[in-house]
């Protein structure tokens, strides 16, 4: 069942789903991270770095609906699922 949310490591993703913006809430260890955005089929899609502990990525220019995956590369990589409606 989704919650909403999904936290791995001091790392936050929410809302799931959502149709314009998904927010990254992260540890201060984690600041300055590198944040990757790829679609369904594994193509890239968009890269980052959070800005601080509560960093908004906007997914309402993205082509359509359907999932996602980020991956967030600090000390080690973290993968997420996102589902834009």
């Amino acid at each position: 069942m989704e919650t909403g949310y999904q936290s791995i490591n001091d790392v936050f993703i929410y809302p799931k789903p959502t149709a314009y913006k998904i927010y990254l809430k992260t540890s201060p260890l984690l600041n300055c991270s590198v944040y990757i955005i790829y679609d369904n089929t594994g193509k890239f899609v968009l890269s980052e770095k959070t800005v601080s502990e509560n960093t908004a990525i906007e997914l309402e220019s993205l082509l359509g609906g359907g999932g996602y995956i980020i991956c967030i590369e600090g000390n080690s990589t973290q993968i997420f699922k996102a589902f834009k409606e």
